[in-house]
């Protein structure tokens, strides 16, 4: 089975684009290209965004770690036509839901990814989208939560350190890689580690492409691994052991 390190509902939604001026207090169209395929966007602003991440979780994500901070909502297949989106802010208990941002979009997924980021994230935090209900654009509206990660850069070891517990040990390899990285997708908290998360999600799609040998990958990130858990206190790490000895 062909191991990819996405999140086990990336086929479904989302990207990233790029912010235009307001026109007489109403947002202005922008196109630009994006993979030689051609993105439309209104933005409200053109303010900079923190440094943070933003991807869809797993419907096994639990919020541990998190705080609901608001919602996502797209009406529309935003792939082949304008689709309405909405992100809003509160929505907890004595937070009262308010309007972040709402314009349209079209374009490819990576795209919708980054103008959703632009208006998610207030902080250089990770942010969660956990959908709820109807996970696909082209049935109806898709609504997704927000969840702001609290950081916690030993916890982020401890649950990569010890992923292997949330796959089936009868699985192959390639199984167990896509169960341990979903779990991890779920439960990273700091950019730090989320950064490596994609950026080996990134290099082992590569090399799955390019039909490598990925045991040097897997050895030099577990190598990182081992080395980060006895850093921070992590008494040990089965994940690191497992991926230095392929």
């Amino acid at each position: 089975m062909a191991m990819k390190f996405l999140s086990v509902l990336g086929a479904l939604l989302l990207g990233a684009c790029h912010s235009s001026a307001i026109t007489n207090g109403a947002p202005a169209p922008d196109e630009t290209e994006a993979g030689g395929t051609k993105v439309i966007v209104s933005e409200a602003t053109d303010a900079a965004v923190p440094d943070c991440t933003i991807h869809l979780v797993s419907a096994a994500f639990t919020g541990e770690h998190a705080t609901k901070v608001g919602a996502v909502k797209i009406e529309g297949d935003y792939t082949r036509t304008l689709a309405k989106v909405e992100v809003t802010r509160g929505g907890a208990a004595g937070h009262p839901t308010e309007t972040a941002w709402s314009g349209t979009f079209n374009g490819p997924r990576d795209a919708l990814f980054e103008t959703l980021r632009r208006h998610v994230c207030t902080a250089p935090r990770v942010y969660a989208l956990a959908p709820e209900g109807n996970k696909d654009p082209t049935k109806g509206a898709v609504l997704m939560d927000v969840w702001e990660m609290t950081p916690d850069e030993k916890a982020d070891v401890e649950n990569m350190c010890n992923a292997l517990a949330h796959a089936d040990a009868g699985a192959n390899a390639d199984a167990r890689d896509h169960a341990v990285m979903a779990y991890v997708e779920d439960t990273t908290t700091t950019t730090k580690w989320d950064a490596w998360r994609r950026s080996f999600a990134r290099e082992r799609g590569e090399s799955f492409a390019n039909k490598s040998d990925p045991k040097p990958l897997f050895h030099a990130r577990g190598a990182e691994l081992a080395a980060a858990a006895q850093a921070i206190g992590v008494a040990s790490c089965p994940l690191a052991a497992d991926w230095k000895k392929r």
